[in-house]
């Protein structure tokens, strides 16, 4: 008998809970919403800001250019030195 009282008030019960649920989701969807226009904004941003990498490898070749030429020098130099100055 406690059972057919009891139906009741859980189905009363279920109700409630049922709106609670719907207010728990809308908040979490809202929130969710909210991140992924974060996350969007940000990787958008990254991709206005991509480097010039056709200039930055042209800037690499001619600095590593420059380096080869340098350190050929100093060979030359090393070389000069250990002929003539005996060291």
């Amino acid at each position: 008998m406690q059972d057919l009282a009891q139906q009741p008030g859980q189905q009363r019960d279920k109700g409630h809970a049922d709106q609670g649920n719907a207010a728990a989701r809308d908040q979490l969807l809202h929130a969710l919403a909210l991140a992924a226009g974060v996350i969007l904004s940000i990787a958008l941003q990254q991709v206005d800001a991509a480097p010039d990498t056709q200039g930055t490898a042209q800037t690499d070749h001619d600095c590593l250019q420059s380096i080869d030429c340098a350190v050929e020098k100093f060979h030359k130099v090393l070389t000069f030195c250990r002929l003539f100055c005996g060291t």
